[in-house]
């Protein structure tokens, strides 16, 4: 998902610069970091989140505080930020099962894990007094995890939506729950945030188990490349589906037990909605079963060593769905890029701290030529189309220009300031194209609409100095509930050129058949119609452009001959065989009727001779 595309020439003139400068350049492609390494975390600053993060990364990395979970997902996701760090487990708690299912949603890679001791703080205004103190605010977990020690004091618990949250409430002394006061109540929170918001810390440790650890883990658009060593210690995290057959699991877990391959966690969870879909495309999923399970488990090895290959290529043999979430070292180990990012990081920013409070969000300007709104209905709002493709005034403080079509492409001023962005679903060749013609940045793109102001963006940054200003046209899309994909042009081709000339082949030939709804459609026959509307509307220089250009489209029409063909002999053979059976049953009753009156005269002879 995450290939390189970049070209020798400018490969060798980047590798240049950095030999002769001996500066560390920002390369251009995903998975790679800016000096300023961006690692983001869920929580306002001061969170356990962000202490864990300084605890396993150091001060010099710049903490981005995130909404939710998924807000940290799609920072990665979209380059907004290099890593994520989140909890996956508390040894108290439980697993969190959103981050689990976010892992299927986004295709992040697990890069290191850290084992994180939850200390709790008893923090307070500077200058109040601790048996002044009446209510606690803090996140209902954490309240729960300090009742003895509260109740101990008469304190009263009062639950809010975050510990840190709580600490910024009552420095800020905005939004406090009702009876709350900065005079009367106290935040139960981690000591960063006391440090954060300049609160004292009058007590510390005051959860009642001192067992209160959570596991986090780094998660990165980019897998390592990393081996078990005597020195180094390797963990792999996996998830699967089984099919419902007896003994399914217990055949799964042999694929490892056999090998002497060690576990150190097994769970299951009901597989999500979007796998599930995956699954029946894949022609994988049991239609008569209504609820179907991911297993997710972590052995104790590399997956690149010999025993893990053959286990996990054994797995794949019985099971519907395998995916490998990511190999690392274990407790809190730093191996391989994210090692080297680190590095890099602390020789150029040193060992200050710093922090980004929100998205550090930015305008960006966009505009469309060769679509109109309403080709692009589902396109973010705020979006410029533009109708004079050849007028310079239209792109003036654009900073992304979306080029939806060849013929704007050719018409299109030189635009060396915006980012040009060349939407198509043969990339491989808006790619040559783009490349041929313009002379800044440039980003190859696939829009797919689905409705409802959602869809799919596939892009692939085949030349961007400013990468910030591609984040941001990205960030645009992701905001609109569109999901983004970083895919090479020639993946994304690999995967969708020849499903995607079949479908217009097909709309083309329902087109042409004139075809109308009746008040009595079922929904496959209203999606046949909608293939038939979609091939109608796409012109024959567009259709023959497709064909051109996709490899294999001449198998593709030959094979659906071919296929049409078979369907009319299974016709003719059906049909064949039920002539021939009328007429088999016709000639049975002709031949019983003679029969009858062979017998009925045998009969009458009889009778006459009597």
């Amino acid at each position: 998902m995450h290939s390189i595309t970049v070209t020798l020439v400018y490969f060798c003139l980047l590798q240049c610069f950095v030999v002769t400068l001996g500066e560390v350049i920002s390369p251009l492609r995903g998975g790679d970091i800016s000096p300023n390494l961006k690692v983001c975390y869920q929580g306002e600053p001061g969170a356990y989140s962000e202490k864990s993060l300084r605890s396993l990364l150091g001060p010099s990395p710049i903490s981005v505080g995130r909404k939710s979970f998924e807000d940290c997902f799609r920072s990665v996701s979209t380059k907004q930020s290099d890593y994520c760090l989140l909890p996956f487990e508390n040894s108290l708690g439980g697993s969190i099962h959103e981050n689990y299912d976010l892992m299927l949603r986004y295709d992040l890679t697990i890069v290191a894990e850290h084992e994180f001791r939850v200390n709790h703080c008893f923090i307070v205004s500077p200058g109040v007094k601790t048996s002044d103190i009446k209510y606690a605010i803090s996140h209902p977990q954490a309240l729960k995890q300090c009742d003895n020690w509260l109740r101990a004091r008469n304190i009263i618990p009062v639950p809010t939506y975050d510990t840190a949250g709580s600490a910024k409430m009552l420095k800020e002394d905005k939004n406090l729950p009702e009876g709350c006061t900065k005079e009367n109540t106290a935040a139960i929170a981690s000591d960063l945030a006391a440090s954060t918001y300049g609160m004292d810390c009058r007590c510390s440790n005051i959860e009642d188990d001192d067992s209160n650890f959570t596991r986090f883990l780094l998660l990165s658009r980019k897998p390592l490349a990393v081996h078990s060593t005597k020195d180094v210690k390797c963990k792999t995290s996996i998830v699967f589906t089984l099919e419902e057959t007896p003994g399914a699991l217990y055949k799964a877990l042999a694929c490892f037990s056999l090998r002497d391959v060690d576990f150190s966690k097994i769970e299951s969870r009901p597989t999500s909605a979007s796998l599930l879909s995956y699954l029946r495309f894949r022609g994988k999923r049991s239609e008569t079963a209504r609820f179907r399970y991911c297993f997710y488990l972590d052995f104790l090895d590399s997956d690149s060593s010999e025993k893990a290959v053959n286990a996990l290529d054994h797995l794949r043999e019985g099971a519907s769905y395998v995916r490998v979430l990511g190999c690392y070292p274990v407790k809190s180990n730093l191996v391989g890029k994210v090692a080297e990012d680190l590095k890099r990081c602390k020789d150029l920013n040193g060992g200050s701290v710093t922090r980004i409070d929100g998205d550090e969000k930015r305008l960006v300007k966009i505009g469309i030529v060769g679509k109109t709104k309403k080709d692009w209905p589902e396109v973010p709002d705020g979006v410029k189309f533009i109708k004079n493709v050849e007028d310079v005034k239209e792109y003036e403080e654009l900073d992304v220009v979306v080029v939806a079509s060849e013929d704007a492409l050719k018409q299109l001023p030189s635009l060396p300031r915006a980012l040009t962005v060349l939407e198509g679903s043969l990339m491989s060749r808006s790619r040559s194209l783009a490349l041929g013609k313009c002379k800044g940045d440039v980003m190859i793109c696939h829009l797919c609409p689905e409705g409802n102001g959602k869809g799919t963006l596939v892009w692939d940054g085949v030349r961007m100095d400013d990468v910030r200003r591609g984040e941001d046209f990205l960030r645009c899309f992701s905001e609109a509930s569109w999901k983004t994909v970083e895919m090479d042009c020639k993946e994304h081709d690999d995967f969708t050129a020849k499903s995607q000339f079949a479908a217009m082949l097909t709309g083309r030939v329902l087109s042409a058949q004139s075809l109308k709804p009746s008040p009595v459609n079922t929904s496959p026959v209203m999606s046949l119609f909608d293939v038939a509307e979609t091939g109608g509307k796409i012109s024959f220089d567009e259709f023959f452009k497709a064909y051109k250009h996709t490899s294999g489209s001449r198998m593709i029409m030959r094979g659906m001959r071919e296929a049409l063909a078979e369907v009319e002999r299974e016709i003719e053979k059906r049909q064949s065989y039920l002539e021939a059976k009328d007429e088999m049953q016709g000639l049975d009753r002709l031949r019983v009727l003679e029969e009858v009156k062979k017998m009925i005269r045998e009969e009458k002879s009889s009778e006459q001779k009597k």
